[in-house]
């Protein structure tokens, strides 16, 4: 009987239709959306700290170029954790953040979010709009750090979807 029941379990467990539905992030979509991010700063000369988490802020990927500051990485890590808990970027979420009436007016000082150009959800459109993480971009100006980041976003979501 203890086989039977372990025998059936494996196969439930093992089922395809078990499987989370949701999409998540892969280190393979990471580090495509991280060699756009440094194809980008590197036609530019941009010096830059990339980091790549999935939706429960695990990171997934790091890398810093040369000549960047500590403070970037850490930034660019706060960047990501932003990105991947909002639906928006984080200038857009500094943009609504700052309107008048806001409902998120405020939100600059809640711990932990960062409302500074260069974070961008990573989403996955497939069944329908789903974040899977978020990618945070610090070393250049505000600017071109928001650049970085959204073609490194691209390039993961078109990496997850094949």
């Amino acid at each position: 009987m203890l086989e039977a029941l372990v025998t059936i379990a494996t196969a439930l467990i093992q089922s395809p239709d078990n499987l989370a539905s949701r999409p998540y992030l892969t280190l393979d979509a990471a580090q495509a959306g991280a060699a756009a991010c440094r194809a980008t700063a590197d036609e530019n000369d941009w010096r830059v700290a990339i980091t790549i988490i999935d939706r429960g802020g695990n990171v997934v990927l790091f890398e810093r170029m040369d000549d960047v500051f500590e403070t970037q990485s850490r930034l660019s890590r706060l960047k990501a954790a932003t990105a991947a808990t909002t639906p928006v970027g984080t200038a857009a979420l500094r943009e609504a953040a700052f309107a008048d009436r806001s409902p998120i007016a405020g939100i600059e000082h809640v711990p932990g979010i960062v409302v500074i150009e260069g974070g961008e959800p990573i989403i996955v459109a497939e069944p329908e709009p789903y974040p899977v993480g978020g990618v945070g971009v610090s070393g250049a100006r505000p600017d071109q750090d928001g650049t970085c980041a959204k073609a490194a976003a691209a390039a993961a979501s078109q990496a997850l979807r094949g």
